[in-house]
């Protein structure tokens, strides 16, 4: 098994795309699931590198990206950070 972040360094090293700063507001798990997605391929990644990468099933990958709502929150937070995702929580601004 190749080391957590092994994968993700070094592709993020020759992607030629730059990797999208903006926040994105998420409202179901079908658009973390999308954005998830949208992620591992600009990193170039497949459903199989992520999974080794994280040490979870292809299955886990698979159903957290089409949305599946009982993805166990602690596995998709270990998929963000290995994708270099973080999760932000804001309150909304009072009026």
């Amino acid at each position: 098994m190749i080391p957590i972040g092994t994968i993700v360094h070094s592709t993020l090293l020759s992607c030629p795309v730059p990797i999208e700063t903006m926040p994105h507001v998420i409202h179901s798990t079908g658009e973390l699931g999308t954005l998830i997605r949208a992620e591992r391929k600009t990193l170039g990644l497949t459903q199989s590198d992520l999974a080794a990468a994280c040490g979870l099933s292809l299955r886990f990958i698979s159903e957290l990206e089409r949305g599946r709502a009982s993805a166990g929150i602690g596995r998709v937070l270990h998929v963000l950070a290995m994708l270099g995702l973080a999760v932000v929580i804001e309150s909304p601004q009072s009026g």
